[in-house]
């Protein structure tokens, strides 16, 4: 009887406090030990800790039979035979090897999963291994069951069948409901030993859920064919992710070398339409309208630095939008770098205008931002213009909000034009015609170098004017600290009226 054990190793790694239970056993002397036969271990309250993980027994209490032979030093028990309750958590039986003075407790075991009980198994098992990670409150439901081998203290293989799971992190924004389909994965070891002696299909695994979100993102039903070994994994063949009321349908997705240097990831999907309105609220962005489609061709991540094989091409706003010479530097580190090239094509002002307190405007946009470098995904340096295209047909509008807020921007006539639109006449006219209107900023350490449609005594043309009454857009300051330039327009997707 274990009326209260307490014990701790060196390193704190190992610990036991108030322990409580009974073991029953059959000894019998052997040259070298002991052989046991119809033992049983109850562990019925205190606590144990195995770092990570903490086990309370006086809220779940665990049970183990086990039988086969114990070394003279009591330092080493090899059993051919366990059966583990460990209640409402888990029922597995199997055989394994304790080495309780090396190195490492369980070198070596066979574990068969009678059933795992996802939502006591996921704050016991689990959970100690996510505390540093947005996912420390995950929660569940459902079960697992499978096979699980441990070969020189690390997983092997696992063969694993999950049977309506549920996961929720309400702050890792991730859930998945309805999780069903069987896992196999093998080490590399392994899965070239076994290569041409079991069915390939043995190595293949398939999971199907009913939905998913992941960071806000709502996720469809889907059904996922992949192989995975090692810190290895490949789509086996072309999949449909449905997002909101369209979908990601991937192509191509290989992973190697998982969480290495070398790590290797090859990614090529098309983009179905999916409202942009759907996106933005997800993410915490403003609510853009319009849907988003297009092409993410050949995505590779090789030696940290993500590259394309074509152009991201996205249909939006009612227009066109192609990344060229996209190359991510250290995606996965602490200070990512990107390069790339942006072309726009014939975008509905209307759409993106609506989208913030801006102030209306019609007509359509197009431009270029050429060298886009980003530091931390911070802009460090690139060459933008942006303008009415010069065959755009459509009608050209501005309302007076978007005339004060384009004014601020300017650094020239803000003030003036501001107090035109509230005296005189013109405060009777909702909006105005305008011919074009264009922008241009060339950045380079801090400073903004900025132009417009057109040169003027002065300054230049932001909104060029065109009927009655006619009123232009000036800027007047030819250089702006960026700092500035990025305050002035979060200020302007913030609020409603923009105080110079």
């Amino acid at each position: 009887a274990i009326s209260r054990l307490d014990f701790a190793d060196a390193t704190g790694m190992l610990a036991g406090e108030a322990i409580s239970g009974l073991v029953r056993a059959h000894l019998e002397s052997a040259r070298d030990g002991f052989a046991v036969t119809d033992g049983r271990l109850e562990l019925a309250g205190g606590q144990a800790y195995v770092e990570p993980v903490f086990l309370d027994f006086g809220v779940h209490r665990a049970d183990i039979d086990f039988s086969r032979h114990l070394d003279t030093e009591a330092a080493r028990f090899d059993a051919d035979r366990f059966v583990l309750v460990h209640e409402g958590v888990l029922q597995a039986s199997g055989n394994a090897i304790l080495d309780i003075a090396g190195e490492n407790l369980l070198p070596q075991a066979r574990v068969r999963i009678e059933a795992l009980h996802v939502a006591a198994a996921l704050p016991t098992y689990l959970q100690p291994f996510l505390i540093d990670t947005s996912l420390k409150d995950l929660e569940g439901a459902g079960t697992i069951r499978g096979e699980l081998d441990v070969t020189g203290a690390l997983p092997s293989r696992a063969a694993l069948a999950f049977d309506e799971v549920v996961l929720d992190s309400p702050t890792g924004s991730l859930a998945v409901t309805g999780l069903r389909g069987q896992l196999n994965w093998y080490d590399d070891a392994t899965r070239s030993a076994l290569a041409g002696q079991i069915d390939d299909s043995l190595f293949q695994s398939l999971l199907t859920w009913d939905s998913a979100s992941l960071w806000g993102i709502e996720i469809g039903a889907a059904t996922l064919p992949f192989a995975t070994t090692g810190r290895h994994f490949r789509l086996l063949e072309p999949t449909l992710l449905p997002i909101f009321d369209g979908g990601l349908a991937i192509a191509t997705l290989r992973v190697r070398h998982a969480g290495t240097e070398q790590m290797y990831v090859r990614f090529d999907a098309d983009v179905k339409p999916i409202s942009v309105s759907k996106l933005s609220r997800a993410l915490g962005w403003p609510e853009f309208q319009g849907t988003l489609s297009g092409e993410i061709p050949d995505v590779q991540l090789s030696q940290g630095v993500v590259t394309l094989g074509g152009n991201i091409h996205a249909a939006v706003f009612g227009g066109n939008i192609v990344i060229r010479d996209l190359s991510l530097r250290d995606p996965l580190g602490k200070f990512p770098r990107l390069y790339a090239n942006v072309d726009i094509d014939n975008l509905d002002l209307a759409q993106v205008t609506s989208t913030f307190s801006f102030g209306m405007i019609t007509g359509r946009l197009s431009g270029q931002i050429r060298d886009l470098e980003t530091f931390n995904w911070m802009p460090e340096s690139f060459d933008a213009r942006l303008y009415t295209p010069a065959d755009d047909r459509s009608k050209h509008r501005i309302s007076q909000r978007a005339v004060r807020n384009l004014s601020s921007i300017g650094g020239g006539s803000g003030g003036g034009v501001a107090a035109a639109l509230q005296g005189g006449f013109l405060k009777f006219f909702d909006d105005f015609g305008y011919e074009r209107l264009g922008l241009n900023c060339r950045l380079a350490r801090d400073v903004c170098s900025m132009s417009g449609v057109e040169r003027t005594n002065g300054g230049y043309y932001i909104v060029k004017g065109k009927g009655l009454p006619r009123i232009n857009v000036i800027g007047g300051q030819s250089r702006v600290a960026w700092k500035r330039l990025v305050r002035q327009l979060a200020a302007i997707a913030e609020s409603e009226i923009v105080v110079e």
